[in-house]
């Protein structure tokens, strides 16, 4: 094409990059530095990254160079925020490797920033591994990588941010000039939020979980001779904490205090969150307690872990006592109540939230929901589901799933069948949660007929979608389709009956008065039966008077558990009812030798 075209759209985008308010400088007539016009041009439109490409690209055609070290990160940077960004960094790794770039460290570990932050995790590490120089910031790009790659969109290329980071932080030495403009060039990025959230509160930010990869990943590069920073040794312990691995935790703890490494602010959250993720809150407080100045962060992390381990009462007074509070520490005392079933009190604590001018995420709505289910008020139910519409939380399809349950545990079932289909977007979980719902409600038909509509669908089950289908089967005394059932999630979908499905077969097999059946079946599990198999099969022969396999399934239970009450209680009846007396006073008199009583009975006049 001819070139005074280029020139002529260039000039067009100058037109229109100026109306929309990002000035774009004219590329020089001479390109002795023309990383310097791409910069330029990057700047003045980095708030819409896909403009930033495109400007990029009617810069090339306008006879500039390709863009080379100084520009390609900041490239790499916008083509990572882009919607279908990785085919976009895939197309800036090829030029970086057509212009002879990519053995330049700094693009080098942006290229690995920027695939991880779109996902191509396993992209990232090729180019990671096929770096000849990997220093400290290249390696903690990988590890911050390993643990936040699909965290949410919002999230910018924090791999490149942390590097920022490390460049002006101290113990860094500037080894090159180009390492130095790096350092003004990335003056202005900013460490999104998502990273402190994600320290502060370990429920979900952070969707990799290649936390053991990390791990291996850190030990790899202290064999390689390469010196943690205080970044990676927080990243490191944040990785710790997810999978609960105190012991490498405590290690990395040591080897900071041995070396003599300055435990900054970031460091001590890091810690902190460690041990209390770990439900060691006595060195969580001790560290907290030395802390001169107890920040956003550490604080959360303590109100987490006491909340986690049920000390409710002291995580509420450290929250109380935080002087600034962010929907991460709101959200980890809410579900604190929630998760000890102190329902009104997290519902009281949101609406103080609200009140506080605090507007509420996934993680704090999930809590609330979940208490209000706990509570079983359909009042309640019905304005938290107005609420979510109205503050438009209602996309989520997590929170869709759990409203289905709310609902569902507050009586409401037509009103949780109306939110299923409803509901644009279904996954695994939402069949499962409706499924639940008709099990718990006794309508087994309604149930099944959903899976074969889920079947339908594609949506292949899982070991909980078929638990509670044996649930809804037997409840609704479905015993044909039970079988079927419990058949089909082994030989059709290779799925392992565990424990709880067992459970299942023999109380439905029991119910219906088919003892030998479910004998056999427990005979023929290849996990050993636990105490509520056995119970299951007990319940069955006292309610249909099998007193002879019921005093055998007994035995078993006391075998299992012989300070079991309720077993004894029944064997002690069963002997009784079969004239036994002898057996029957030689069982309560174990009883008694174990401590065991049989509870006071109440009625409803009590």
């Amino acid at each position: 094409m001819d070139p005074h075209v280029h020139h002529h759209h260039l000039r067009q985008l100058q037109a229109v990059l100026l109306r929309r308010g990002h000035p774009i400088p004219t590329p020089p007539a001479t390109h002795s530095d023309p990383d310097r016009a791409y910069l330029a041009t990057i700047r003045a439109a980095a708030s819409i990254p896909r403009l930033v490409l495109a400007a990029c690209a009617c810069l090339r055609r306008a006879g500039l160079p390709p863009p080379g070290p100084w520009a390609l990160p900041a490239l790499l940077r916008s083509a990572a925020r882009c919607e279908g960004a990785g085919a976009y960094v895939g197309g800036a790794h090829a030029l970086a490797v057509r212009v002879g770039s990519l053995e330049d460290g700094f693009v080098g570990t942006a290229l690995v920033g920027a695939y991880a932050v779109c996902g191509c995790v396993g992209d990232a590490r090729k180019v990671f591994d096929g770096m000849a120089v990997r220093d400290v910031v290249s390696w903690g790009v990988m590890l911050d990588r390993s643990l936040f790659t699909m965290l949410r969109r919002a999230s910018l290329v924090q791999a490149v941010e942390s590097y920022r980071l490390r460049l002006e932080g101290p113990g860094f030495e500037s080894r090159s000039p180009r390492i130095a403009r790096a350092r003004v060039r990335l003056a202005t990025d900013t460490l999104p939020q998502t990273l402190h959230r994600a320290g502060a509160l370990c429920t979900g930010y952070c969707q990799t979980r290649n936390y053991k990869e990390a791990l291996l990943l850190f030990a790899k590069m202290k064999n390689s001779g390469v010196l943690p920073d205080q970044l990676i040794l927080a990243t490191v312990l944040s990785a710790c904490g997810h999978i609960r691995h105190l012991r490498t935790g405590r290690a990395i703890h040591s080897y900071m205090l041995v070396s003599d490494i300055l435990i900054s602010a970031h460091l001590s959250s890091a810690l902190i969150n460690l041990y209390a993720t770990c439900a060691n809150m006595e060195m969580a407080e001790k560290l907290y307690n030395g802390m001169p100045r107890k920040d956003l962060v550490s604080s959360t992390a303590m109100v987490f872990g006491y909340a986690r381990n049920r000390k409710v009462e002291i995580a509420r007074s450290i929250f109380d006592g935080m002087p600034e509070k962010d929907v991460v520490s709101w959200s980890a005392m809410v579900s604190g109540y929630a998760d000890s079933n102190q329902p009104n009190e997290a519902l009281s604590l949101f609406n103080d939230m609200q009140e506080c001018g605090i507007r509420p995420d996934e993680v704090t709505m999930l809590s609330v929901i979940s208490a209000c289910a706990s509570l079983g008020s359909l009042d309640k139910a019905k304005w938290i589901h107005a609420f979510i519409k109205n503050n438009g939380l209602n996309k989520i399809l997590n929170i869709y799933n759990t409203l289905i349950d709310m609902f569902a545990k507050c009586g409401g079932i037509n009103l949780a069948f109306n939110i299923f289909n409803e509901m644009p977007q279904k996954n695994v979980i939402t069949w499962t949660s409706m499924i639940t719902a008709f099990a718990m409600h006794g309508d087994g038909k309604s149930a099944l007929c959903l899976f074969e509509q889920m079947k339908n669908e594609g949506v292949e089950p899982n070991e909980v979608t078929f638990l509670n289908l044996l649930y809804a089967c037997c409840h609704a005394g479905l015993v044909h389709e039970g079988r079927s059932l419990f058949s089909s999630m082994v030989q059709q979908y290779g799925i392992e009956p565990k424990h709880e499905h067992y459970g299942c077969m023999v109380d439905l097999l029991g119910r219906a008065k088919l003892m030998q059946e479910a004998v056999n079946l427990i005979e023929s599990m290849h996990l050993g039966p636990n105490v509520p198999i056995w119970g299951s099969l007990l319940a069955a022969c006292w309610m249909h008077g099998d007193l002879k396999l019921g005093a055998f399934a007994a035995k078993k239970i006391l075998q299992l558990d012989p300070n079991h009450g309720g077993a004894s209680v029944l064997l002690s009846k069963i002997y009784m009812k079969s004239d036994n007396l002898n057996d029957a006073q030689e069982v309560r008199e174990v009883m008694k030798l174990h401590g065991v009583s049989k509870e006071t009975g109440l009625s409803w006049m009590s």
